[in-house]
């Protein structure tokens, strides 16, 4: 059926899987006209329901005895579909429209139609297996990408009512944006032009290419397999150690926060372009008198720290002090796995001892108890309001001073008001 919908109105198109939701545009009276159609559970065409804009709905009243009849008549809803212009035709002979607005919504209903034409036109160089998602009114149409590894990755364009006198939108879960400048590569190319010339036709050559469907899903495929690496180290540390941040795999991002041990994390970001290539940038968190040898242990072994060797191995060994450090958390040290449904979330005393909770509306608990019988992690917030709220508290400047919640030993928090 979609087949023979196509070959007689090719804006109208399926929006559900099981072929009985259609939305588009037929063409009549030199403009496109908006419909919609629904089809019972049965497929029986003849009890379908029809759906219009405003401008059609309005030329239809009257006549839906007509379209009744027709549609009954019709062999199939695409020879329904293949009279309807004629219709609307015929109809439009005995009805003259001198409202301003409606001429108003007929110019705006054109310009969309427009753009749906050519989206469309679009999507069947493309390949529709290349589309993820699409909305109803062509308004919107996700992209997607398999990876060698599997990993599906999504590209949302947004089509503005005005395409092509407008550009197409993206958005997509990447490290760095989509265009970002054309990298060493693109500089050599037009290394012999003047920086105005060369900036210019940069852009010119990222707006060609965002002028169409084709040109962002190429330049999407080549940025998703630029990132292939980094997101092959983070599926792996995701398996094999606790994140703590984000909770989930987030490909837009190559920073996370890891457990290590009770009241203490790691912070790493690794380099994008080239995450095998160096250290990643490293922050511990946690009480200073155990954090401090372990920095040490980091700074002496950084520079032995071995590129395109992975990344959990290698950090194990740093944090252990088989990097060359004399300090860290002991040889053989391992990373604690991923919790499960068994493991108790506070095993870790991870989360803040006020408020019990780990992520306050992107607030981590950074602010740790000194005191290694305590280790008790706060969120800044919520150690200042506490704080705060002590009538022995002391203040100067932006730090106070006062007392754990928990073991009343001495703790100091900077307000960030």
């Amino acid at each position: 059926m979609e087949d023979t919908v196509a070959g007689v109105a090719p804006l109208v198109l399926p929006i559900s899987s099981d072929a009985r939701n259609y939305s588009g545009y037929v063409t009549a009276c030199g403009r496109q006209w908006k419909l919609g159609i629904h089809l019972p559970i049965n497929g029986n065409h003849r009890q379908a329901q029809l759906y219009c804009e405003p401008d059609l709905k309005h030329l239809l009243r009257g006549a839906e005895a007509v379209v009744r009849r027709q549609l009954q008549q019709a062999p199939s809803i695409a020879a329904f579909l293949e009279g309807v212009p004629a219709l609307i035709q015929r109809l439009a002979s005995q009805t003259i429209t001198t409202d301003t607005g409606a001429r108003t919504v007929a110019a705006a209903e054109g310009h969309a139609a427009a753009a749906a034409a050519a989206i469309v036109k679009q999507l069947d160089i493309l390949g529709w297996d290349a589309v993820n998602e699409i909305a109803e009114n062509l308004s919107t149409v996700t992209l997607q990408h398999t990876d060698v590894a599997g990993r599906v990755h999504l590209l949302r364009v947004t089509v503005p009512p005005t395409y092509p006198l407008k550009a197409l939108a993206s958005v997509a879960d990447l490290p760095l944006p989509l265009y970002g400048g054309g990298g060493n590569n693109a500089a050599a190319e037009v290394k012999a032009l003047p920086v105005q010339q060369s900036m210019h036709q940069n852009q010119q050559q990222q707006y060609q290419q965002q002028q169409t469907l084709m040109g962002l899903h190429a330049q999407f495929k080549r940025a998703v397999e630029r990132y292939q690496t980094l997101w092959d180290l983070l599926d792996e540390l995701h398996s094999r150690a606790w994140v703590l941040d984000p909770a989930h795999n987030a490909r837009g991002s190559a920073r996370r926060r890891i457990a290590l041990g009770e009241g203490l994390s790691l912070e790493l970001e690794l380099n994008a372009e080239d995450p095998l290539g160096c250290l990643p940038a490293l922050r511990l968190l946690g009480p200073d008198a155990i954090a401090q040898p372990l920095r040490r242990a980091i700074a002496t072994g950084a520079s032995r720290w071995p590129q395109g060797k992975g990344l959990v191995a290698p950090l194990e060994a740093l944090l252990g002090g088989g990097g060359g450090g004399e300090e860290g958390l002991g040889r053989g040290f391992v990373l604690p796995s991923p919790p499960d449904e068994s493991t108790a979330v506070q095993e870790l005393n991870v989360e803040c001892g006020i408020c019990y909770v780990y992520n306050l509306d992107g607030d981590l608990p950074e602010e740790v108890c000194q005191d290694k019988r305590c280790r008790r992690p706060f969120h800044c917030s919520c150690l200042v309001e506490w704080l705060r709220a002590l009538p022995e508290t002391r203040q100067s400047f932006d730090t106070l001073f006062g007392s754990c919640p928990y073991c009343e030993q001495p703790i100091t928090v900077k307000s960030r008001s």
